[in-house]
């Protein structure tokens, strides 16, 4: 493996919520539960936790192996290369997805002149871009670029706070708990079920001793953030523009004025929110790129990129018909994603169990 596609731990926790920000940002996460929307987003991220949890354990008992290739150690050739071609549509439609998320946005919010092939297209050639160069080179620009959106997140909830009315999360249990366990189920789905194709990046993180540890911290950290725009959301904005609005946040963001006179600051969020979406499309985009290679058995990954990614962006264009549609298929998406991030990393950790394949310990390398 080459260095361009190794990374350290650091650039893994950052690429990770690069990742899990995404189109996070963009839509109305959680309005099934209304005032608890916050409440959702913790049962959500705590959901998202055991999903975490199978993977890297399978990434443990496989050390240096992605989904591909222990999908077929642990269920024979046939079955596990059938698993390893349904993860790769997996990576594929979930980047198709964010691609159109994101072409949407600007076409709604910024760009409404511009033709939605343009958008998609132009961020989809700057990811196959990166992803065509390596892995590392695309983690090394996440650790730049991610912590300043964390920056701006928090300095925004500051300039928010004289907007905040805290009577909006009352009632906090209004609503049947039926909904808020419909919100928090959709959350863990979306979007910290997602990180399951991490499971083609972590063979490649070191050392790999410390991932596991790594990928908990980073979860519970982007639970800590969303929760906190959740509940910013809901004092700011109140239930009913927050669940009606396509995109609450940059609604939200648009709220601030400083001084009085200085308005507009959301253009600075929007900007950091384009790199998490070009994180995301990129892991996506390198996972689809990296299994192929490893399903057919291929020295390199590189040739690949181009044609998959011109697939994906047919793919985007064809997924919705509106933005409507878009946000609907959210609670599809939780249903639809259930066997790739729970079903079948469960069956594949609990057969390695069954034959006695250990888990390894204290790998470095």
């Amino acid at each position: 493996m080459s260095e361009r596609e190794q990374i350290g731990l650091g650039q893994l926790s950052v690429l990770m919520l690069g990742f899990l920000m995404g189109s996070t940002l963009l839509l109305p996460m959680g309005a099934p539960a209304k005032e608890a929307a916050w409440i959702a987003t913790i049962l959500g991220g705590i959901g998202g936790l055991g999903i975490a949890f199978i993977y890297t354990r399978l990434a443990l008992r496989f050390p240096g192996q992605g989904i591909s290739g222990y999908s077929r150690l642990a269920l024979g050739r046939t079955a596990g290369g059938l698993v390893g071609l349904l993860y790769i549509w997996y990576g594929f439609h979930l980047g198709a997805l964010v691609l159109r998320n994101f072409g949407e946005f600007f076409l709604t919010a910024l760009l409404p002149t511009t033709p939605l092939s343009v958008i998609i297209l132009t961020l989809m050639l700057l990811c196959a871009f990166a992803v065509r160069h390596g892995l590392e080179p695309v983690a090394r620009s996440a650790q730049v670029l991610v912590p300043l959106l964390v920056v701006m997140v928090a300095i925004a909830a500051i300039l928010l706070a004289k907007e905040a009315q805290l009577r909006h999360l009352r009632p906090w249990l209004s609503d049947r708990p039926v909904s808020i366990l419909q919100a928090a189920l959709t959350i863990m789905s979306f979007p910290f079920g997602e990180t399951v194709i991490f499971a083609m990046i972590l063979p490649r993180v070191r050392p790999a001793r410390k991932v596991s540890g790594t990928v908990m911290r980073t979860m519970l950290a982007t639970t800590a953030l969303l929760t906190l725009l959740a509940a910013l959301g809901t004092v700011v904005l109140g239930v009913q523009i927050r669940g009606t609005s396509r995109f609450p946040t940059l609604t939200m963001m648009r709220q601030i004025i400083l001084a009085d006179f200085v308005t507009n600051l959301d253009a600075l969020v929007v900007g950091a929110w384009v790199f998490t979406g070009y994180c995301k499309v990129a892991v996506c985009l390198h996972f689809c790129a990296t299994g192929l290679a490893e399903w057919l058995a291929l020295q390199a990954h590189r040739q690949l990129v181009l044609p998959i990614g011109i697939l994906m962006v047919g793919m985007s264009i064809l997924v919705y018909q509106d933005v409507s549609e878009m946000t609907a298929f959210l609670n599809i998406w939780a249903v639809y994603s259930v066997p790739f991030q729970i079903l079948l990393p469960l069956l594949l950790l609990g057969i390695a169990h069954l034959r006695g394949q250990p888990a390894a310990h204290g790998q470095d390398e």
